[in-house]
């Protein structure tokens, strides 16, 4: 049977039209937008090399997380983020992942271990923070940041952010945004801290009575 001429020519005219609409509608990114993301980024590489600030959070399941009693003793891991967002969820797989390939490392004795992980929620109840760890299965402390003092201290200003402190005392990396993939992107500086911790670069602490002995 043939085509009708006139209606092949019809068909590819809506086809056209449609094409270009959809083409038109597609949200790109305004100056606005754009600015925004360079600037965190900005944040996220000027915080880099700084001392990493002291606090002191309390946490969910009981007890303290104190930054001055594990700096130059193991890696810290920071990891903000809000129960309410997605993206913080999907990150806490990989965070979990990293945390157990890493757990078992000895590092020194009295330290026990080589690694800290600490998620801090910011800005809400501790009920939502173990509803959010408990669906989540966190394998790593919860702080509790109701103020937003924290996350202030360290710069963030978006959700998820991750920041790990070398054995230094320093900010090694500062990650403001979701990681796709917490092995790729935290491995690298992580065994880079390890190493200055075999060779001793820890902060001196002083020496407690038992020790000089």
């Amino acid at each position: 049977m043939r085509k009708n001429p006139v209606r092949v020519i019809v068909v590819l005219f809506l086809i056209a039209v449609i094409g270009a609409f959809h083409l038109k509608m597609k949200k790109r990114p305004g100056s606005g937008e754009t600015g925004a993301v360079s600037a965190m980024q900005a944040r996220s590489r000027a915080m880099v090399g700084q001392r990493a600030p002291d606090f002191r959070v309390k946490l969910i399941d009981g007890g303290e997380f104190s930054m001055s009693e594990s700096v130059g003793r193991r890696i810290v891991i920071l990891n903000f983020f809000s129960a309410r967002s997605a993206a913080c969820a999907e990150e806490m797989a990989g965070l979990n992942t990293f945390c157990a390939r890493h757990a078992a490392n000895p590092g020194k004795p009295e330290s026990g271990g080589d690694l800290e992980i600490v998620a801090i929620g910011t800005g809400e109840p501790e009920g939502l923070l173990r509803e959010f760890a408990s669906k989540n299965r966190l394998s790593f402390p919860v702080g509790a940041d109701p103020d937003g003092e924290v996350a202030m201290k360290y710069g963030i200003t978006d959700f998820p952010s991750t920041v790990l402190v070398g054995p230094d005392g320093r900010i090694g990396l500062h990650i403001t945004g979701p990681m796709h993939n917490a092995a790729v992107s935290l491995e690298p500086v992580y065994r880079e801290s390890v190493r200055q911790l075999e060779r001793g670069k820890g902060i001196r602490r002083e020496k407690q009575p038992e020790e000089e002995r």
